[in-house]
């Protein structure tokens, strides 16, 4: 199960890297203040984009890149 507080930390993440990182940038960020396994980070990931939170894009096999999705405020 996925915390919301995770989702918020991860749109923080993303937001102090201007809207948008690799996955093992956020994946580290997110890793030294919760025991986060990297198996939840890509579940977190996938909720996110279900979401419409963010958008994520696969760069390689095991590299993806994710963007915030412009809110309309």
């Amino acid at each position: 199960m996925v915390k919301s507080s995770l989702i918020y930390m991860l749109v923080e993440a993303l937001k102090r890297r201007g809207g948008s990182a690799e996955d093992e940038e956020l994946y580290t960020d997110l890793s030294k203040v919760s025991e986060l396994t990297h198996n939840d980070f890509m579940k977190l990931l996938l909720k996110l984009e279900v979401s419409g939170i963010a958008r994520v894009y696969r760069l390689s096999k095991d590299k993806f890149k994710i963007e915030l999705v412009a809110s309309e405020d």
